[in-house]
């Protein structure tokens, strides 16, 4: 994970430094690659053609050829509809995450969350499409610079991370780009600094074709010679194949038909021992051969068999698929362990293979249970125990994190759950904290604007925060909410009663409304409100104030 981190973060550092460089060849690039993708997904069906299919070597090169020029003059004649889809994106990327700096949001999720165009960020998105339109230096600056502040955010976390990284890359690139191009080294068609010369596209192209070689024809049957009782091979490429060495023929849905011996090897063509003539009525031209060693590590790996993949490894010990059939191996048993997805099997796994090469995802994937365990359990045990056991994990920062949001759950307040967030915005544990926070703004919402304020009155009372009192006070005068507004409040009891002593003594001039707060506070029949009762009844000597200072007298027997 480390390294991960550093490539990424040296990723970052390139766009913010050579963004507007390596832009310059984009299109041609992204043309080159999305051709290149469509020549090795079209490669083999196009090789089954009449006349490709005798010399598949020079034409996969061609077809190759073929696409990557085709992806070329695509990419650079649809340029500008190309550039508006991504100033879209951009702009809409960028807005997301600008909004997540100004108003403290989480920067993290603007940056990994799906981009919605709708609203604001469509409207942001097409702004920024047209701008790049008119004035394209200026958005590859800002584009690249953007991505790589991006990435530097994504490892170095920070509120002001992109804001800042962003505004490096928006000085440095400019300089950076001047002086590895300078203007009078241009020439012609080179005054847009977005544009790609000549030379370079060839130079690209013979980069791209410079890997490419001649694949290595399969071996197939040419034909069964009955009078000599051999089979007929079309060898192609004649590298690696020696006489003495068993091959198997395979039909066309890859079934084993028969073993046979290489005898004699020639420039194109081979021939195998002689085979009775049962064993060789059947095989028929065109079928596929490939060496017994192959054939045995395929259908091993097929079957996804360990004992099948150890019995390889034991028979050819020094074959050149030992390594993948170990990885094979080690990907089967972590597997069976992450079926299972339980501590013990993951804990089993790591004591029975320490040397497997995906021990740290079978650690990461027990950390992750632990953890959930420990949320789940809830005690401060539970996470005690998790940061004994895992003291380097990536999910929490301490047991001061941890009792914090023990606290808020218990405390079970939107207060609680927003001073935890406050702490802890990025924390693994903020999940729950927000969905409380959304599910009572929602219902309060609700409340005040939408069409269903009884049930929204039901829920804020069962929930007990008595930060909605004033929202349920200020419904107690209104028809058909009036009762359930009462009802909601006395349901939330005595951690409603400062609240409604804050109304109650107010400077407001309502003594309808602070006349039903009294009632509710004698009902409620708490001590700590017979001071302020008192008050009230003092200041504004009410029949309805005097009358629930008497009935809360009566209820606490004095």
């Amino acid at each position: 994970m480390e390294s991960l981190n550093i490539a990424v973060l040296l990723a970052g550092v390139f766009f913010l430094a050579f963004g507007v460089t390596a832009y310059r060849y984009f299109y041609l690039v992204l043309g080159a690659a999305v051709g290149l993708i469509v020549a090795v997904s079209a490669r083999k069906p196009l090789l089954k053609l009449p006349g490709l299919s005798e010399r598949p070597g020079i034409a996969g090169i061609l077809i190759i050829i073929l696409f990557v020029l085709i992806g070329i003059f695509l990419a650079t004649r649809f340029r500008r509809p190309l550039a508006f889809l991504g100033g879209l994106g951009t702009g809409a990327f960028l807005y997301r995450v600008i909004a997540a700096v100004w108003t403290g949001g989480d920067i993290m999720q603007a940056l990994t969350g799906p981009v919605r165009l709708g609203g604001m960020e469509l409207l942001a998105g097409a702004v920024c499409g047209v701008f790049f339109l008119l004035f394209e230096f200026i958005f590859a600056l800002v584009l690249t610079s953007a991505v790589g502040a991006g990435l530097c955010t994504w490892v170095l976390g920070g509120r002001w991370t992109f804001a800042a990284c962003l505004a490096i890359g928006l000085v440095a690139q400019p300089l950076i780009s001047n002086r590895l191009v300078p203007e009078s080294a241009r020439g012609p068609g080179m005054d847009d600094r977005t544009k790609t010369g000549r030379r370079t596209k060839l130079l690209v192209l013979a980069m791209l074709l410079i890997p490419v070689s001649s694949p290595r024809a399969d071996l197939v049957v040419h034909h069964v010679s009955l009078q000599s009782g051999k089979v007929v091979l079309d060898v192609g490429k004649t590298s690696g194949v020696i006489p003495g060495e068993e091959w198997v023929i395979l039909d066309d849905s890859g079934d084993l038909i028969e073993t046979v011996v290489v005898s004699e090897v020639f420039a194109d063509t081979s021939y195998s021992r002689p085979l009775p003539s049962d064993r060789l009525n059947r095989i028929k031209g065109g079928m596929r051969i490939v060496p017994v060693e192959t054939y045995e590590y395929n259908r091993a790996r097929g079957l996804e068999s360990e004992p099948q993949l150890m019995k390889f490894i034991e028979k050819y010990p020094d074959s050149r698929y030992r390594d993948h059939a170990h990885d094979a191996i080690d990907k089967i048993r972590f597997e069976r362990a992450h079926a299972k997805n339980t501590l013990q099997a993951y804990r089993s796994f790591r004591e029975k293979y320490p040397a497997n090469r995906y021990i740290n995802l079978a650690l990461s994937s027990e950390e992750k249970l632990a953890f959930l365990q420990a949320r789940e359990l809830g005690t401060e045990e539970s996470f005690l125990k998790y940061f004994q056991e895992y003291p380097g994990n990536s999910y929490l920062t301490g047991m001061d994190e941890a009792r914090l949001f023990l606290q808020a759950r218990k405390t079970d307040r939107v207060y609680a759950y927003q001073e935890f967030l406050a702490q802890y915005p990025r924390s693994s544990l903020a999940s729950e904290a927000r969905e409380r926070i959304q599910e009572f703004v929602g219902w309060a919402d609700e409340l005040e604007f939408g069409k269903k304020k009884v049930d929204a009155i039901r829920f804020l009372g069962e929930y007990g925060d008595e930060t909605a009192v004033p929202l349920l006070v200020g419904k107690l005068l209104l028809p058909g909410l009036g009762e359930e507004a009462r009802d909601a409040v006395l349901m939330m009891g005595d951690s409603a009663v400062t609240a409604l002593l804050e109304v109650l003594l107010s400077p407001l001039d309502a003594r309808a409304l602070k006349d039903q707060v009294a009632l509710i506070l004698a009902e409620i029949g708490n001590m700590t409100a017979k001071p302020g009762l008192r008050s009230y009844v003092k200041a504004k000597n009410t029949r309805t104030g005097r009358e629930a200072l008497v009935k809360l007298e009566q209820k606490l027997g004095r």
